[in-house]
Order: C-alpha cells, then sequence, then structure tokens
C-alpha cells in the first residue's frame, strides 16, 4: 500500500513502550508477508492526513496569487498547506495522548475499506426479507469493523399465525440466535469478531421468554441483551407490589430453563424451555381489577395478557444477579432527551452494542474520547516559583484537594474544539457498507465526543472516586466538554452548514444551529485507553496492577503508572512492594507499607460500592447527549435486593441505562467447601482426601503405550488430543496440546488431558470422559451444523468420541466394545463428578482474552483482556 509522506517537525508520540506495541500490533498496516510496514508515528499521520483532507470539501480559494518573491501560488499549494496544517494539529492530539478517535477509523482511515464508526443500529421489521435483509448488512458492518444493535421489538411474538404459510413464526429469539450463527462466522475489520446488541421492549409478548435467553451464558455469545423499558412499566413496579403475597420468584423453574439450554438436540431444547417458560408466565399473570401492564402484539395491537409488573422486575433482576443479563435501557428516556432532537425522522428502539450510544434506524455514530488525565497541571499555589503548566505526577498530601492541582481549563478547551471538528470531519469522508445509512448519517452528523482517563485525573488530583468531591469533578468536566462542543458545533455550522434535519428538529425556530444533531458520548475505550497510556472511560481501575512472566524467565509488573510515581515520589518504591499489591488482588487495603492517604485515593472498582458507580454515571449522564456505557460492579456476596436497589436508583438518578456485573456471576459456580478433611462436590457425594489417596486405581501408567492423535480447530486454534492404549486393557491416557498459544488456554489444555486419565484410571471409559467435555462452550464457534467446534474442551470431546468409535484408524480392533465398568460404581462416580468439578472450575476462570488466552474482566459495559500488553477489548 502506497505510504504517505510526512512532513518534517513533527512531534515524536509520547506512548509508552506497551502503548506503542497496541498501536502497531492493532492499528499498523502489514505488508504482503505480514510484517508492519507503519509505526506508531506513520498511523497516526495517516489518519489524521485523511481526516484532515475532509476539509477540502469546506474551502472557497478560487485564485492564483503571487508571493512576495514574485511567485506563483496555486489553489492546489494552498489546498496542501492548509490540509497539512490541520492534518498537523489532529496528528499531534494523537501523539500527545490527549484524544484519540474509535478503533475503526484508527484501523481504516486512508485505506480502501475507509469505514470508519463503531455504532449502528439497524430495523427489523415483521417479514423474512427485512429479517434477512438485515441479516446481511449487520454482515457486511462486521466486516468493515462496525458493531450493531437491533430492535427485535416489531416481529410478532413466537407463536403467532402467518398466513402466508399458514404456519406459525418461530419469534423474536430464535431469529436472534440466526443473527448470533452469523456473526460468529465474520470478524469486525478482520480483527475481532463482530458484537451486537438485542432488545425488546419490555411490552412485547415474548418478554419473559427474551429476559432468560441467556441463562445458558454460552447461548447468544456474540449478543449483549437488554430489555427496553418504559417509563410506565417503572411506574407500574411499586404499585403492583401490593398484589404480591411474597417476593419469591419459581427458582426451580428458572434452574429447568438454564439446564434446558445447554441441551444440544435443538428440538428438544426448545420444547423443554417453552414448557418451563409458560410457568413463567402463569406465575406473574395479572390477575387482579387494577394490576399489570399490557403485552401488545406489533403486529395487530392486540393486548396478550396483562403481567405483574413488581413480578416481572423482580425477575429481571434476579436473573441479572445470576446471569449478568439483562440490562435495562429506559427508552422513554432516550427519546424524551437530547439523544433523538429530530423526532420526526423516528424513535429510538436500540443502541449500539455497548448501550452508550442510542441511536435511529440507520443511524451511525462515530466516537473520539479525550484523555482527561493528560489535562492535569500543577500550580504555583503547591508548587511556589514552579510555573503553572506543568503535569502533575504527584499527589502531595493537602487539606484542600482543590488547591495545587487543576485542569487546563483553556488547553481542554481547544482540544474539545479541535475534537469535534475531526469528527464532524469522519462523518465527511466516512464510506457506509449500506446507502441507507449514509442517507441518515448525513441527515443527522451525529458524533460522538466523549472522555476517558477520568480515574487517572482523579488520583492525580488526590481525589477519592467514591466521594461528593469525585462527582463534582464528574458533573464539572463533563459540563465543561458538553458546552465547549456546543459552542464548537455552531462556530463550524457558520462556515459548513446545519445539519441537514435542523429544519425537523426541536432547534427549528431556536437560535441554536449546530452542525451535529448530537455530540456528547461516554463510549468504551477498552484499546485506545490503552495506547493513550490511562485508565478506561469513566470507569475506576479495576486492579492498580498484575505480574506478567516473560518467555526469557523474567517478571514484569504492570503497574498503574500514577500509582508508581506516587510511590517513587515518596521513596518507598520498590519490587517487592509491587510484589505484594499484585498478591493483593491490585488493591491497597492490607499492606502495611502504603501510606493511609494512598489507600484512600487509589480504590479499585469492587473496593467501590454500586451505589457510587450510579452515582458516578449519573453524573456525566447529566452533561451527556447521547448515553453512558459503565458497568456497574458487584461483589460476589451481593445479593438480588442488591441488584434490584441499583435498578432503581439508575432510574431514580436519571440515568439511560443500566449493566452490571456480580464478580463470579458469569461462568459455573462450583460449590466447594473444605470442612474436616472433606471436599463436598455440588451433587452432595463426598469422598474424603485420606480415601481418595488410598484408592487403587484400575490402571496404571505404562512405560510403553500405543497411540492416535487427532487435530481440530478451535477459537484458541489448533488443539491435538492424544490417547494411548496399552495392548487389550484399553485407554490409559489422554495428552492434550493447543498448537503454539501459551498462557492460560495451554493451561488448560494440559489440566484437560491430566483431569481425563485420571478419570480413566479409575474406570471411566472414552465416550464417558467426552460427555463432560462435549457441550462446553466458551470463546467463540467455529464451523457450521455437526461440525461446530464450541470451544477447546468441546473439540477434545468430540475427538475422544471419533476415537472411541475407531472412525478415525483402525488401530482398535478388539478394543471397540465398550470398557468393562469397575466393580465399584460409585468410586468411578465419585472420580467423574471431581473431574466434573474441577473442568467447571477451570470453564469459569478461563473466561479468557481470545488473542492472548489472559483472563477477561468486565468494563464499560464490555469485556477487556487484563494483559496490558494485548490491547483485546470486544468493544472499542
Amino acid at each position: 500500500m502506497f505510504k504517505l509522506k510526512m512532513i518534517n517537525g513533527l512531534i515524536e508520540p509520547v506512548l509508552s513502550d506497551n502503548a506503542k506495541y497496541i498501536t502497531e500490533s492493532r492499528y499498523g498496516i502489514k505488508g504482503e508477508d505480514g510484517k508492519l510496514t507503519e509505526t506508531v508515528k506513520d498511523i497516526f499521520w495517516r489518519v489524521a492526513y485523511n481526516i484532515a483532507k475532509a476539509n477540502l470539501n469546506f474551502q472557497k480559494t478560487t485564485n492564483n496569487f503571487q508571493t512576495n518573491n514574485n511567485q506563483q501560488i496555486t489553489n492546489n499549494q494552498i489546498e496542501d498547506q492548509e490540509i497539512n496544517a490541520k492534518a498537523v494539529t489532529f496528528y499531534e492530539m494523537m501523539a500527545s495522548q490527549k484524544f484519540l478517535p474509535n478503533t475503526p477509523c484508527l484501523v481504516n482511515a486512508g485505506k480502501k475499506m475507509q469505514q470508519l464508526s463503531a455504532c449502528f443500529v439497524l430495523p427489523i421489521d415483521d417479514s423474512m426479507e427485512s429479517i434477512l435483509t438485515t441479516m446481511k448488512d449487520m454482515a457486511m458492518i462486521h466486516k468493515s469493523g462496525g458493531g450493531t444493535g437491533f430492535s427485535f421489538s416489531r416481529l410478532r411474538p413466537s407463536g403467532d399465525y402467518i398466513a402466508s404459510s399458514g404456519g406459525t413464526t418461530v419469534g423474536p429469539v430464535s431469529f436472534m440466535q440466526a443473527y448470533n450463527d452469523v456473526t460468529s462466522q465474520i470478524k469486525q475489520g478482520g480483527v475481532r469478531r463482530g458484537a451486537n446488541m438485542g432488545m425488546l421492549s419490555i411490552e412485547h409478548p415474548d418478554v419473559l421468554r427474551f429476559a432468560v435467553v441467556k441463562l445458558d451464558e454460552y447461548c447468544l455469545t456474540n449478543f449483549n441483551i437488554s430489555l427496553a423499558v418504559t417509563n410506565k412499566f417503572m411506574d407500574k413496579i411499586e404499585s403492583d407490589k401490593k398484589f404480591v403475597s411474597n417476593d419469591l420468584i419459581p427458582e426451580e423453574v428458572v434452574e429447568k430453563i438454564r439446564i434446558a439450554e445447554g441441551n444440544r438436540d435443538v428440538d428438544v431444547r426448545l420444547r423443554e424451555i417453552e414448557v418451563e417458560v409458560t410457568k413463567l408466565y402463569d406465575w406473574a399473570k395479572a390477575t387482579n381489577e387494577g394490576e399489570g401492564y399490557e403485552l401488545i402484539n406489533p403486529k395487530n395491537g392486540q393486548v396478550t395478557i396483562k403481567l405483574n409488573a413488581y413480578k416481572v422486575f423482580n425477575l429481571i433482576t434476579r436473573l441479572a444477579w445470576q446471569f449478568g443479563d439483562p440490562g435495562l435501557v429506559f427508552i422513554d428516556r432516550m427519546n424524551e432527551s437530547s439523544s433523538n432532537p429530530v423526532p420526526k425522522l423516528g424513535i429510538i428502539e436500540a443502541t449500539n452494542p455497548c448501550g452508550e450510544q442510542p441511536l435511529l434506524p440507520y443511524d451511525a455514530c462515530n466516537l473520539g474520547s479525550i484523555n482527561l488525565s493528560r489535562f492535569v497541571i500543577a500550580t504555583r499555589q503547591l508548587l511556589g516559583k514552579q510555573s503553572r503548566g506543568e503535569i502533575a505526577t504527584s499527589m502531595t498530601p493537602r487539606n484542600d484537594v482543590f488547591s495545587g492541582f487543576d485542569l487546563d481549563w483553556t488547553d481542554l478547551a481547544r482540544v474539545v474544539h479541535e475534537g469535534v471538528e475531526f469528527l464532524d470531519n469522519v462523518v465527511e469522508v466516512n464510506q457506509f457498507p449500506v446507502p441507507q445509512i449514509r442517507e441518515m448519517v448525513s441527515k443527522t452528523r451525529r458524533i460522538g465526543l466523549g472522555v476517558m482517563g477520568f480515574a487517572d485525573m482523579l488520583f492525580k488530583l488526590g481525589i477519592r472516586y467514591d466521594s461528593p468531591d469525585g462527582i463534582i469533578w464528574a458533573e464539572k468536566v463533563m459540563k465543561f466538554i458538553n458546552d465547549e462542543s456546543k459552542k464548537a458545533t455552531v462556530e463550524l455550522a457558520l462556515t459548513r452548514g446545519v445539519f441537514p434535519a435542523w429544519e425537523e428538529s426541536v432547534f427549528a425556530g431556536t437560535a441554536y444551529r449546530p452542525r451535529n444533531m448530537a455530540l456528547t458520548t461516554i463510549a468504551p475505550t477498552g484499546t485506545i485507553s490503552m495506547v493513550a497510556d490511562t485508565s478506561s472511560g469513566v470507569e475506576p481501575m479495576f486492579s492498580l496492577g498484575y505480574q506478567k512472566n516473560t518467555v526469557e524467565g523474567k517478571i514484569l509488573y504492570i503497574m498503574n503508572q500514577v500509582f508508581v510515581e506516587e510511590l517513587k515520589k515518596r521513596n518507598i518504591y520498590s519490587e517487592e512492594l509491587l510484589d505484594k499489591v499484585v498478591k493483593n488482588g491490585g488493591k491497597l487495603n492490607g499492606i502495611e507499607e502504603i501510606p493511609q492517604d494512598l489507600k484512600n485515593i487509589f480504590i479499585t472498582a469492587l473496593e467501590i460500592s454500586p451505589e457510587w458507580h450510579i452515582k458516578i454515571q449519573a453524573a456525566f449522564q447529566r452533561y451527556t447527549d447521547n448515553a453512558v456505557s459503565k458497568t456497574i460492579n458487584f461483589p460476589k456476596e451481593a445479593t438480588v435486593e442488591d441488584v434490584r436497589t441499583a435498578y432503581l436508583l439508575a432510574y431514580s438518578l436519571g440515568t439511560k441505562g443500566i449493566t452490571i456485573y456480580r464478580s463470579g456471576s458469569r461462568g459455573k459456580e462450583v460449590i466447594q467447601t473444605v470442612k474436616n478433611n472433606q471436599e463436598t462436590i455440588t451433587n452432595n457425594q463426598t469422598i474424603t482426601n485420606d480415601q481418595l489417596r488410598k484408592l487403587q486405581t484400575k490402571k496404571k501408567t505404562p512405560k510403553a503405550a500405543r497411540g492416535v492423535r487427532l487435530q481440530k480447530s478451535c477459537d484458541a486454534g489448533k488443539v491435538y488430543t492424544s490417547v494411548f492404549f496399552e495392548g487389550g486393557d484399553g485407554p490409559v491416557e489422554i495428552f492434550v496440546n493447543l498448537g503454539k498459544s501459551g498462557g492460560y488456554m495451554a493451561g488448560s489444555a494440559e489440566v484437560t488431558g491430566r483431569l481425563a486419565s485420571l478419570a480413566l484410571k479409575y474406570g471411566a471409559n472414552l465416550e464417558e470422559v467426552a460427555d463432560e467435555l462435549v457441550g462446553i462452550s466458551c470463546g467463540q464457534k467455529i464451523g457450521f451444523g455437526n461440525n461446530m467446534i464450541l470451544s477447546m474442551f468441546d473439540a477434545v470431546g468430540k475427538a475422544l468420541l471419533e476415537i472411541a468409535k475407531g472412525d478415525q484408524l483402525d488401530l482398535f480392533e478388539g478394543e471397540k466394545d465398550r470398557l468393562e465398568l469397575p466393580k465399584n460404581n460409585e468410586i468411578k462416580t465419585d472420580i467423574l463428578q471431581i473431574v466434573r468439578t474441577k473442568l467447571a472450575d477451570l470453564e469459569s476462570k478461563f473466561s479468557s482474552c481470545p488473542d492472548c488466552g489472559s483472563p477477561l474482566y468486565a468494563e464499560e459495559g464490555c469485556f477487556k483482556c487484563s494483559n496490558s500488553y494485548c490491547g483485546y477489548s470486544k468493544c472499542s
């Protein structure tokens, strides 16, 4: 690919080595040989120049003119100078880590794809043509690097009559699965698999079917799901409470649905789920006068049933507590706010995958984030002769947290204005894969200017996240950015014109004449916050640090740099202290060497109560046109009532939606206790550790054995399953290797083989071991139909079944019959249960990054890799 000529005098990017690596590996152009052809400087200049070229659309220069030395300068030369000047401005914002656009812009700007937006919403009407057309449009958007949101609320409910065929419809949930399967086969921009948001109205007849669709966390793995909740429903919750004699929900029904969702036989699964979901409708049905809210068939407008709002809300919060889904979107609030100032164009029915961008059908938005931590300065008041403007790197104790440190408001205003122009230019040069999107975006010119580095900013200011001062600063900085963005868009409109739908907007007839319909958004900044060497969005730090082992055997401590700088300033920095912090879960409490004032300021996500998470979200929402993407973190011991209280608080404080994550709620909950030297298994069978050590194995590991190896592909790479046999005694050992991968997934492969071998030695056969593995689904699915591989574990299980049946090689003559069961079936049952429990534990712990295998954690309504050398984020 042609490489842009870079002008002289550009500043060098200030990125750390880690940030440079992520930028080049994630965003750099590679040659045919797979090697990088761009440096960080090249990447930023490519993006800056490409976006600056949009200014050519607004140039009015028409004549050549003479210089003092009588040389003629052409229009093209003038334009080149002007574009270069603007490109330098854009470049310096990125190189100084003060502003970064969203990932599709960094990946595609200046390339053939030239699709620069992250967020899209597509409509789905109640026809097969619309369903399939939108599915195709979704695939094209994912291919270009965007994420998509859908409302399935226009589809008629499950079981509804179809006149054209005389049959009945499968309903929204089944079509969501079809969308999910297509998404699994496509990578966003060739980098990561697509992400979707599926939404359904709280008034849709299939609302309860939708609410329970992700009880098995491996269903709809490419979807976040949220219910579009109306003000009427929220107001009805309290009044319906008087009709409820107790707050209990049918736990047995919920558990049966969860189990049914894991059934690999589709027909059986759907039948079992429908039986149990019908029980939920019977339980929630309103039977008294004045009780309940109406579910309405979108096809004909008829009321199908009335449900008790209090019961439905309790069910939603109970599901969110255990499974993390569904989230809530307050849809009326979105439509009645600055998110939709042109209601004549349509109503907002859905958001993008992470929830921060409410969009009209066929609308899209490009995002950019300002790094707040780069604007903290030290003042003369604290540092005496030192001049205002030095970046603050310390947190000297003081009585007044506002004295001594502040933001450089002048510079922040400059970057806001340049950021608005940058994003408006993106609208101008963007190339969309769907014509209707170009039409809608051209009418609205919606942009999403937001922030990152809020937690680091507070660290530098010496302000605690969960404090009144934290709220004050959240409101103060976001109000400033929102106000300045409105000034900037009005200034742009003077030369570029107002957005074309202005005459149809609520602004028509007023003095407010903006270039862009809506301006501000708090979006996830997973990867770009790593490029900016700062904290994500408006989230607190999930951890202050972790340990990484290098291939050379060295230990690296990946720590929050503001924290490290403060330790060094106080002369208490040491690798031993960093090791203590890492082993303490990245938290400071309980470490004696850490001064108390640091413990008070450097707090992490799980040390902050859900109430304060919501208060911060609400503070930013007050001065944000669109919405705020944030995860409300709950500790594992949080109760259902805690979640219920949080949902009600989020609504009362004016947020536009809420997503929660309770630690340990995703991944199977393995109940294990160690007491009186016993290990208790979930099915109440017990076997003491002493008894386990004394048991005689059925087979000893032979010194020599013959075997067979099968290769299958999963999302983590090629997985090799080897089974070794000894004479007529059947299989005796299993080895599992995962290609060239390392880290957690390679470790889990090895452990899977060891546990499977243990089961063989105690009398299990290959089919029984395979049964514990087949169907485990984590990460991304590979293949279609019977050849679909759900995970590394699923690949191993299916390989074992093939080997057991002797389908691959004729090595099993005389061994095809099932192995004789051991006499002590109880021992074998216990061993299999231990293996099952350990595998479930592995599965829950290794919710891992598809790129590097490190653990993922929930943040900004998204999942992000804990390895800062990786840069993976599901939605950045």
